[in-house]
Protein backbone atom coordinates (compact mmCIF):
# COMPACT_ATOMS: atom_id res chain seq x y z
CA UNK A 1 0.00 0.00 0.00
CA UNK A 2 1.62 3.31 -1.11
CA UNK A 3 1.24 5.78 1.71
CA UNK A 4 -0.74 9.33 1.44
CA UNK A 5 1.28 11.86 -0.44
CA UNK A 6 1.51 15.14 1.69
CA UNK A 7 1.71 17.22 -0.96
CA UNK A 8 -0.31 17.90 -4.87
CA UNK A 9 -0.78 14.16 -6.01
CA UNK A 10 -2.54 12.08 -8.23
CA UNK A 11 -6.06 11.39 -8.60
CA UNK A 12 -5.69 8.52 -5.94
CA UNK A 13 -5.24 9.78 -2.08
CA UNK A 14 -4.29 6.23 -1.44
CA UNK A 15 -3.61 3.04 -3.29
CA UNK A 16 -3.00 -0.25 -2.97
CA UNK A 17 -1.12 -2.69 -6.03
CA UNK A 18 -1.63 -5.66 -6.26
CA UNK A 19 0.77 -7.84 -8.47
CA UNK A 20 0.73 -11.41 -9.21
CA UNK A 21 -0.05 -14.07 -11.67
CA UNK A 22 -2.74 -15.79 -9.88
CA UNK A 23 -5.75 -14.05 -11.40
CA UNK A 24 -7.62 -15.32 -8.52
CA UNK A 25 -5.73 -14.98 -5.92
CA UNK A 26 -5.13 -11.37 -7.00
CA UNK A 27 -8.64 -10.90 -7.69
CA UNK A 28 -9.57 -12.02 -3.66
CA UNK A 29 -6.72 -10.03 -2.19
CA UNK A 30 -7.81 -6.81 -4.33
CA UNK A 31 -11.06 -7.40 -2.87
CA UNK A 32 -10.30 -7.58 0.73
CA UNK A 33 -8.22 -4.13 0.67
CA UNK A 34 -11.55 -2.80 -1.05
CA UNK A 35 -13.56 -4.08 1.52
CA UNK A 36 -11.01 -2.82 4.20
CA UNK A 37 -10.87 0.22 2.61
CA UNK A 38 -14.68 0.60 3.04
CA UNK A 39 -14.63 0.11 6.58
CA UNK A 40 -12.58 3.23 7.46
CA UNK A 41 -14.12 6.42 8.15
CA UNK A 42 -12.06 8.58 6.81
CA UNK A 43 -11.85 6.86 3.58
CA UNK A 44 -14.25 8.30 0.97
CA UNK A 45 -15.24 6.41 -2.43
CA UNK A 46 -12.98 3.59 -3.58
CA UNK A 47 -12.06 2.62 -6.61
CA UNK A 48 -10.82 -0.77 -8.36
CA UNK A 49 -8.98 -0.91 -11.76
CA UNK A 50 -8.58 -2.36 -14.61
CA UNK A 51 -12.75 -1.40 -14.82
CA UNK A 52 -14.76 -4.93 -15.53
CA UNK A 53 -14.87 -5.60 -18.79
CA UNK A 54 -17.88 -4.56 -20.49
CA UNK A 55 -19.77 -4.55 -23.91
CA UNK A 56 -17.90 -2.95 -27.21
CA UNK A 57 -20.25 -1.77 -30.10
CA UNK A 58 -18.37 -1.40 -33.19
CA UNK A 59 -19.64 0.54 -36.22
CA UNK A 60 -17.97 -0.01 -39.56
CA UNK A 61 -19.16 2.02 -42.36
CA UNK A 62 -19.88 -0.09 -45.79
CA UNK A 63 -18.47 1.94 -48.67
CA UNK A 64 -20.00 0.39 -51.39
CA UNK A 65 -23.68 1.16 -49.54
CA UNK A 66 -22.32 4.77 -48.72
CA UNK A 67 -21.09 5.46 -52.15
CA UNK A 68 -24.26 4.49 -53.27
CA UNK A 69 -26.54 6.46 -50.87
CA UNK A 70 -23.99 9.61 -51.98
CA UNK A 71 -22.62 9.85 -48.08
CA UNK A 72 -19.10 10.39 -47.47
CA UNK A 73 -17.59 8.03 -44.59
CA UNK A 74 -16.52 10.99 -42.76
CA UNK A 75 -19.80 12.36 -42.86
CA UNK A 76 -21.03 9.01 -41.28
CA UNK A 77 -18.28 9.60 -38.65
CA UNK A 78 -18.80 12.60 -37.80
CA UNK A 79 -22.90 12.18 -37.35
CA UNK A 80 -22.43 9.27 -34.85
CA UNK A 81 -19.63 11.11 -32.72
CA UNK A 82 -21.91 14.19 -32.65
CA UNK A 83 -24.53 12.10 -31.48
CA UNK A 84 -22.46 10.25 -28.86
CA UNK A 85 -19.47 12.51 -27.62
CA UNK A 86 -21.06 15.71 -28.83
CA UNK A 87 -19.65 18.98 -30.18
CA UNK A 88 -19.84 22.55 -29.04
CA UNK A 89 -21.94 24.31 -31.44
CA UNK A 90 -21.58 28.06 -30.01
CA UNK A 91 -20.05 29.71 -26.48
CA UNK A 92 -22.20 32.04 -24.72
CA UNK A 93 -20.85 35.17 -23.36
CA UNK A 94 -23.08 35.57 -19.80
CA UNK A 95 -22.45 38.61 -17.68
CA UNK A 96 -22.16 36.47 -14.43
CA UNK A 97 -19.28 34.07 -16.04
CA UNK A 98 -15.83 34.21 -15.74
CA UNK A 99 -15.34 32.21 -19.19
CA UNK A 100 -17.42 31.76 -22.01
CA UNK A 101 -19.95 29.64 -21.63
CA UNK A 102 -20.21 25.81 -24.32
CA UNK A 103 -23.06 25.00 -26.00
CA UNK A 104 -22.83 21.47 -26.95
CA UNK A 105 -24.74 19.81 -28.90
CA UNK A 106 -25.58 15.91 -28.43
CA UNK A 107 -28.15 13.25 -27.50
CA UNK A 108 -29.73 12.94 -24.63
CA UNK A 109 -28.30 10.51 -22.36
CA UNK A 110 -30.98 8.44 -22.31
CA UNK A 111 -31.04 8.46 -25.92
CA UNK A 112 -27.37 7.21 -26.71
CA UNK A 113 -27.21 4.32 -24.10
CA UNK A 114 -28.41 1.00 -26.70
CA UNK A 115 -26.95 0.27 -30.30
CA UNK A 116 -31.06 0.17 -30.92
CA UNK A 117 -31.08 3.85 -30.33
CA UNK A 118 -28.91 4.92 -33.18
CA UNK A 119 -31.58 3.81 -35.48
CA UNK A 120 -33.20 7.57 -35.06
CA UNK A 121 -29.82 9.14 -36.65
CA UNK A 122 -30.06 10.21 -40.42
CA UNK A 123 -27.61 11.88 -42.03
CA UNK A 124 -27.87 13.96 -45.07
CA UNK A 125 -26.31 12.62 -48.62
CA UNK A 126 -24.73 15.07 -51.13
CA UNK A 127 -28.27 15.35 -52.83
CA UNK A 128 -29.60 16.27 -50.09
CA UNK A 129 -31.92 13.18 -48.81
CA UNK A 130 -31.70 12.29 -45.72
CA UNK A 131 -30.26 8.48 -44.93
CA UNK A 132 -30.81 5.64 -41.94
CA UNK A 133 -27.45 5.40 -40.49
CA UNK A 134 -28.05 2.03 -39.92
CA UNK A 135 -28.27 1.91 -43.76
CA UNK A 136 -24.57 3.11 -44.11
CA UNK A 137 -22.66 0.80 -41.19
CA UNK A 138 -22.44 -2.71 -40.07
CA UNK A 139 -23.21 -2.92 -36.31
CA UNK A 140 -21.33 -5.37 -34.43
CA UNK A 141 -21.81 -5.69 -30.24
CA UNK A 142 -18.86 -7.74 -28.79
CA UNK A 143 -17.78 -8.29 -25.23
CA UNK A 144 -15.01 -5.39 -24.50
CA UNK A 145 -11.61 -6.38 -22.81
CA UNK A 146 -10.31 -4.93 -20.00
CA UNK A 147 -6.94 -2.76 -19.98
CA UNK A 148 -3.99 -4.96 -18.57
CA UNK A 149 -1.81 -3.22 -15.80
CA UNK A 150 1.63 -4.50 -15.17
CA UNK A 151 4.28 -3.98 -12.88
CA UNK A 152 7.73 -5.77 -13.61
CA UNK A 153 5.87 -7.68 -15.93
CA UNK A 154 3.73 -9.24 -14.13
CA UNK A 155 -0.20 -8.60 -14.27
CA UNK A 156 -1.48 -6.03 -11.37
CA UNK A 157 -4.87 -4.77 -9.99
CA UNK A 158 -5.15 -1.27 -8.21
CA UNK A 159 -7.06 -0.41 -5.43
CA UNK A 160 -7.36 3.38 -4.60
CA UNK A 161 -9.43 5.59 -2.14
CA UNK A 162 -9.92 9.21 -1.67
CA UNK A 163 -8.98 9.93 1.67
CA UNK A 164 -11.43 12.52 3.50
CA UNK A 165 -8.09 15.28 5.20
CA UNK A 166 -10.36 16.59 8.08
CA UNK A 167 -10.79 13.00 9.49
CA UNK A 168 -7.08 11.58 8.37
CA UNK A 169 -4.21 14.48 7.75
CA UNK A 170 -1.37 12.84 6.70
CA UNK A 171 1.88 14.28 8.59
CA UNK A 172 5.07 14.65 6.77
CA UNK A 173 8.35 14.98 8.25
CA UNK A 174 11.39 16.70 6.11
CA UNK A 175 15.07 16.44 6.75
CA UNK A 176 17.89 18.45 5.70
Amino acid sequence: VRSIPSGPSSDNDIQAEIVGEDVEQRDRLADMIAQLFEQHEAIGAVERFPKPAGPELRLDVDLVRASARGVAPARVAAAVQLALTGRTAAALDLPDERHPVPVVVRLAPGLRTWSSDLAGIYVKSESGDSVPLLDLVGMEERPWGANRHRHDQLPTVYVAARVDRDLSQPVSVQRD
